[in-house]
């Protein structure tokens, strides 16, 4: 028993299928290659593949820019809450207590604590700077 030639597209090509039941059984014949249709899907793979790993890359280079910059801004709030709230608390402490003296010689004295605590917070802020910018260098001073 035949069933006839019946028509299909894939893509481009135009082939038949002749089915044929042969005692319970269908025989197929696909006129264009198989062989030609499994290199043109393999070399379809391989570009996608190129295109993929393309994308891949494009991805993750940002992602890693994004990563240095959050351990950047992870270090800069390990100094503002360590280094340069010390020496910003003693200037604060310092002048509650310079608005409460009557002593020349102890506003002196604190004014020189001042100075010395003024000092160490610009050195704690140029460390900062330092250290948010692209040098991998160590802070020179």
């Amino acid at each position: 028993m035949s069933f006839g030639k019946f028509p299909a597209n894939l893509s481009d090509n135009q082939f038949y299928l002749n089915l044929t039941s042969i005692k319970h059984r269908t025989r197929v014949s696909i006129f264009p290659s198989i062989l030609t249709q499994a290199e043109e899907l393999t070399q379809a793979n391989e570009e996608i593949s190129r295109m993929n790993q393309s994308l891949e890359v494009q991805v993750l280079q940002p992602a890693a820019e994004v990563k240095w910059q959050n351990e950047k801004l992870i270090e800069y709030a390990y100094f503002n809450a360590h280094n340069v709230r010390g020496p910003l608390a003693r200037i604060l402490g310092l002048s509650i207590l310079m608005s409460m003296e009557k002593s020349l010689g102890e506003l002196q004295e604190y004014n020189s604590l001042m100075y010395s605590s003024a000092q160490e917070l610009d050195k704690v802020i140029r460390e900062i700077n330092f250290k948010l910018t692209d040098s991998d260098q160590p802070f020179p001073g």
